[in-house]
């Protein structure tokens, strides 16, 4: 016979919550919490899941923001460090090094998510780390070992969430475990399973988690909450229960069903989990939640890491060494924007790496865009893509913009603006402003949608309202360019200046080209290079451009070719299409026709929207100069470019009685 007749695919949060919060008035109560999430296993017939690395860190993160001194093990943390691989000696050395310091007053969470199997013979249920061996007892986790080590800990009662049967590791020999069949807990011990007797648990893609676990972070966010304002083991039983038997048949259909089912054997007041007397003293981390609306809502961070870095940089510094990783991330990021320290790229992308393998959704895209844009690391849109997609199934939402980015671009994937709007506007749900921007974007260049600056306008005033500084611009450029509504640089400069005023660097650029132009502005170009300037303190790529062309041209600045060569190298560091083509104009002055070629090409691939790159290899072909003249190639070009509008490109071909 087969030792396999049931398996688990669990998402197990193992909790021990003290009984009674009473004790010696003093007492200072403390909350631990052990989250493991194993997604890629070694062992050939542990397929991956989908969500339990999700269903670990998210939940670590939230337990953390209410003061639990949280340690994490899944892949990522594994990848950082060998002792947050979650393998089944990290497992257990974890959990016993947090029982040796629970007293009575002290709250503990075990979490674990990933398979699990039961076997016949002895009817033990067994949760697989990732070193797990499907048909090796010794291992494997038992939960009967867990039990025996909580029962002889110091805490009063221990509660389960166990979230199983997601998937069969067996390939349809097994069933996962429901409340029916596990093993029953002992004395102080209650247990909430995620489904009933024949039943499934299912995991969706909309929510990123099992639907049950969904539906416990929910509960435990604030959705359980009693009449005093806690979550008690009571509400989030009733919460969980109601949610997940009401929302599996919608989501799933097909006559899906999934009762959560609890077996327990507790005494005395439900234990708070969230809330009262334990979580009085913790609060949310006031700092990080402020940043994060910061980055949510403006778009970028630089204007309140300037405020805070002055008296708190070293304290940051400190704190990042001892492994908090919010700190991490505001080390980093002062690192990349050289905020009271020397800018160092290779450093920032280190501390974003530090924090991304605690489980940190927002240093994951952090990497992810260091990828993209090649700071501190190799460009790699593959890598970009990776992290990306990690901090979004996180349900993060910058990770989420990064992904629509991507696909809006063409970059690492294929160009669909289709997806790009979905990912714009999954961050929009989850409250990022920048995703409005992008819609707008969307609808402002009719890229997968008609062209409708009506409809463009609607979803930049969006963002306005948010308060998001691109947004902000995007009006600016609209009122500038006559686009939906009447030409107005009086109210274009207006838009510009409100988001330059939040510190927008692209803002600023456009302010620069107002006084260059004396557009609603005096013509001022000394101005203009201080607005420039302070843009490209940020490594704004078009601001590099912009000064280089300052100085080619010797506008407010004596001439220099040397100093525009410098701008509008580091503006091609960043992959600035125009920056390379005027280095090819520059190449072509000097009559190094090939060279020039090479860096007309590197502006294509930059953008392959470039009409005036195009414009410039089709010279050089009808020419002969630095390639073999041919005269049906330059045509080509020409056409090409006369379809993005170049007018030399469209006189180029009239000339030659060709209508474009």
């Amino acid at each position: 016979m087969n030792p396999f007749s049931r398996s688990l695919i669990a998402v197990l949060i193992l909790g021990v919550v003290i009984g009674t919060l009473y004790g010696q008035p003093d007492a200072k109560p403390k909350k631990f919490a052990l989250l493991v999430g194993v997604k890629d296993y070694e062992h050939s017939k542990l397929a991956g899941l989908n969500y339990p690395e999700a269903d670990a860190t998210v939940m670590a993160q939230l337990l953390k923001s209410h003061g639990y001194n949280v340690v994490l093990l899944c892949d990522s943390a594994g990848k950082a460090s060998a002792d947050s691989k979650p393998t089944r000696t990290n497992i257990l050395k974890q959990l016993d090094r947090m029982l040796d310091q629970c007293k009575k007053e002290d709250t503990v969470l075990v979490g674990l998510a990933g398979h699990g199997v039961q076997f016949e013979v002895d009817r033990s249920s067994y949760f697989c780390p990732v070193d797990a061996h499907p048909l090796k007892p010794e291992t494997l986790v038992s939960l009967k070992l867990l039990y025996q080590k909580l029962d002889d800990s110091g805490a009063g009662v221990k509660l389960l969430l166990v979230d199983a049967c997601r998937d069969d590791p067996l390939g349809g020999r097994g069933r996962g475990i429901d409340g029916d069949t596990a093993p029953k807990p002992p004395k102080g011990v209650a247990a909430l399973f995620s489904c009933s007797g024949g039943e499934r648990a299912f995991e969706h893609d909309k929510l990123r988690h099992g639907v049950f676990f969904h539906y416990v972070i929910e509960g435990l966010k604030g959705k359980a909450e009693n009449a005093d304002k806690e979550v008690t083991w009571d509400s989030l039983r009733a919460y969980v229960k109601k949610q997940v038997s009401r929302e599996v048949p919608l989501l799933m259909g097909g006559g899906a069903k999934q009762h959560p089912n609890e077996v327990g054997n507790l005494s005395g007041e439900p234990p708070v989990l969230v809330g009262g007397q334990v979580a009085a003293a913790a609060k949310p981390d006031g700092e990080w939640e402020e940043f994060i609306k910061v980055s949510m809502t403006i778009g970028h961070t630089r204007l309140f890491l300037e405020k805070h870095a002055q008296g708190r940089l070293d304290e940051w510094r400190r704190k990042a060494e001892a492994g908090d990783s919010n700190c991490q991330v505001f080390l980093a990021k002062c690192y990349q924007s050289g905020i009271r320290q020397t800018k160092d790229f290779a450093e920032a992308t280190k501390w974003y790496r530090k924090s991304a393998d605690q489980g940190n959704t927002y240093a994951m895209s952090q990497l992810g865009w260091m990828h993209f844009d090649g700071r501190g690391v190799s460009r790699d849109y593959e890598e970009a893509l990776k992290w990306f997609r990690k901090s979004a199934e996180l349900r993060c939402p910058e990770g989420v913009i990064g992904l629509g980015y991507l696909f809006h671009k063409g970059k690492g994937v294929a160009r669909d603006y289709d997806e790009a709007m979905k990912y714009y506007k999954q961050a929009v749900e989850l409250g990022h402003a920048e995703g409005l921007a992008y819609l707008g974007d969307l609808y402002l260049y009719g890229e997968g949608v008609a062209k409708d600056y009506s409809e463009a306008s609607k979803w930049y005033r969006k963002g306005v309202e948010v308060g998001n500084a691109s947004s902000m611009w995007l009006i600016g450029d609209m009122y500038r360019q006559g686009l939906g509504f009447g030409k107005d640089s009086t109210i274009a400069m207006q838009w510009y200046m409100k988001a330059a005023n939040l510190g927008d660097a692209d803002a600023m650029g456009r302010i620069a080209h107002m006084y260059v132009d004396g557009n609603g502005v005096s013509k001022d170009y000394e101005e203009a290079l201080r607005w420039l300037r302070k843009a490209v303190e940020q490594d704004n790529a078009f601001a590099m451009f912009d000064l280089g062309s300052m100085y080619e041209q010797g506008l407010g600045v004596p001439k220099n070719t040397d100093e525009a060569l410098k701008w509008y190298s580091k503006a091609v560091e960043q992959r600035h299409s125009m920056a390379a083509n005027n280095i090819g104009m520059m190449c072509y002055d000097a009559k190094d026709y090939e060279k020039a070629m090479r860096w007309f090409r590197t502006a294509l691939e930059f953008d392959d929207k470039n009409g005036m790159a195009l414009q410039n290899i089709a010279v050089l072909y009808d020419d002969g100069l630095g390639v073999t003249q041919n005269s049906d190639e330059a045509i080509r070009l020409w056409r090409q470019a006369a379809g993005l509008g170049n007018k030399l490109a469209i006189a180029a071909l009239r000339k030659r009685g060709i209508e474009p």
